[in-house]
């Protein structure tokens, strides 16, 4: 899996809307102080693949993630695998009577047949795509 792009809202330290570019990256740094949204990056990777946060597989503790005073948060991830660019998106609601919501969609128009909508397929698609399920992947994409 390689990250193409990154945008989150309303995400713990980032409440407004932050975008990240990795497209034509070959090394990558996450850098900076103490408590300005280093983790916060890497986690939003892991709610928008997996629908849970790195110390919580239970899709309860993602909503730890919703920014102080946000009434929700939106995570959208463009990576590619296997060949082929995916987008993946995921939202929760602060209120959680509203449903979270997951879509994930092939780039590629020829594709669209093979858009996922729904919170646990989208996890299990992924999974299927990337090769890694949760635990695959926090142990060893992300060291915990």
């Amino acid at each position: 899996m390689r990250p193409l792009r990154l945008t989150l809202t309303g995400v713990r330290s980032y409440a407004g809307t932050c975008s990240i570019d990795f497209t034509d990256k070959r090394l990558l740094a996450i850098l900076g102080n103490t408590g300005v949204g280093k983790s916060t990056i890497l986690e939003s990777i892991i709610f928008v693949l997996y629908g849970a946060c790195s110390w919580s597989k239970d899709p309860k503790v993602a909503y730890e993630l919703i920014g102080k005073g946000c009434p929700s948060m939106h995570v959208a991830f463009e990576f590619s695998a296997n060949g082929r660019e995916w987008s993946v998106r995921r939202t929760l609601h602060a209120d959680n009577k509203k449903r979270p919501q997951a879509v994930l969609e092939p780039l590629a128009e020829d594709a669209a047949d093979m858009r996922v909508n729904d919170m646990r397929a989208v996890t299990q698609a992924v999974t299927r795509i990337i090769g890694l399920d949760w635990e695959g992947f926090v142990s060893t994409v992300l060291l915990r």
